[in-house]
């Protein structure tokens, strides 16, 4: 076996985070409908305020119920809207996201 090591194509990003563009959108666009959501047979618009405000109150719960920076958080669900509240809010509060669907 040989070890090879080549120096990094780009340099590492030190800012940002994967929730940035949730509070971008709130805050430029509050209004506009971002999601759709299931509501028995008719669709829910969701504007992005109320994904960012419904991301927040999950983190805090999240935070609340002892989840820390770096601790790994399982979501079981089929592909839905709460989802991606949920897979935001785990990001909001440090924490790594672990799918698995319901097929699994």
């Amino acid at each position: 076996m040989r070890e090879v090591i080549e120096p990094a194509l780009a340099a590492p990003i030190t800012a940002g985070n994967l929730t940035d563009h949730v509070e971008e959108n709130a805050a430029t666009h509050p209004e506009h409908a971002a999601f759709s959501k299931a509501d028995g047979n008719n669709w829910t618009p969701v504007s992005c305020a109320q994904f960012r405000d419904e991301v927040r109150a999950v983190a805090k719960g999240l935070i609340a119920d002892g989840i820390k920076a770096g601790d790994r958080v399982a979501i079981f669900s089929r592909t839905v809207y709460e989802w991606s509240v949920v897979d935001y809010a785990i990001w909001y509060a440090g924490a790594i996201s672990v799918p698995f669907y319901e097929t699994s």
